[in-house]
């Protein structure tokens, strides 16, 4: 059985090996981009909030991938835990 030949464009030069749709990268893509930008502006606008002395929380970032795409929807939640101050005795 012959070995496939690599593919070339009209003027010779070699193309790049075909890719499994499937396995495609999506992270470069403009829409991709935008959703990451706006997931870490989101972060770096929360940490100067709880990022205190003093301050005990649990950080909650929720957002949802459907076919490799970050969905509109971001949430990002703060649970703060305040500690109970000894009474004077």
């Amino acid at each position: 059985m012959a070995l496939p030949q690599s593919r070339r464009d009209s003027y010779g030069r070699p193309l790049p090996e075909l890719t499994d749709a499937k396995q495609e990268l999506l992270i470069e893509r403009p829409y991709n981009q935008a959703k990451r930008r706006e997931l870490l502006a989101r972060i770096e606008e929360l940490l100067p909030q709880i990022l205190r002395r003093g301050v005990h929380a649990d950080v909650l970032i929720r957002f949802s991938i459907q076919d490799g795409l970050i969905q509109k929807e971001i949430d990002l939640g703060v649970t703060r835990h305040f500690r109970q101050q000894p009474e004077d005795a």
